[in-house]
């Protein structure tokens, strides 16, 4: 229950993974990588970074016994999407939606799911 004061708002990401820029969702892994201890990846960076970026610009797909190439966002299904489009999500959080809300708003996330708890004198202009 959200106390007097305050208002519930959710917030929808219609087809995140088909709608995520593949070039942000990239900078986004390099980011993430670099973080990494290089010891922890079966690959060095700069390899495994080279082909996760193949990986996600190759979109290839069948459907009814013709192959397709898949030319914007991520791909449907690929195991490299769910983390891809996280990332994305999360740089999008850090970069653009903290702006947006107010500092002592609550912001959660699930998936493509947003709930924001906010006061109900917060200026929701961009919401």
């Amino acid at each position: 229950m959200v106390s007097d004061g305050y208002r519930l708002i959710s917030f929808d990401i219609v087809s995140l993974y088909t709608n995520v820029n593949i070039v942000v969702a990239i900078r986004a892994s390099r980011e993430v990588v670099q973080e990494i201890d290089p010891d922890k990846l079966p690959l060095n960076n700069r390899d495994y970074l080279e082909l996760v970026e193949k990986c996600m610009k190759f979109g290839s797909f069948t459907f009814n016994n013709s192959e397709y190439n898949h030319c914007e966002g991520l791909s449907m299904g690929s195991p490299l999407s769910v983390v891809s489009a996280s990332l994305f999500m999360e740089m999008l959080e850090k970069e653009h939606i903290s702006d947006a809300i107010q500092k002592d708003s609550k912001w959660f996330r699930y998936v493509n799911d947003y709930l924001c708890i906010t006061q109900n004198t917060a200026d929701t202009h961009y919401l």
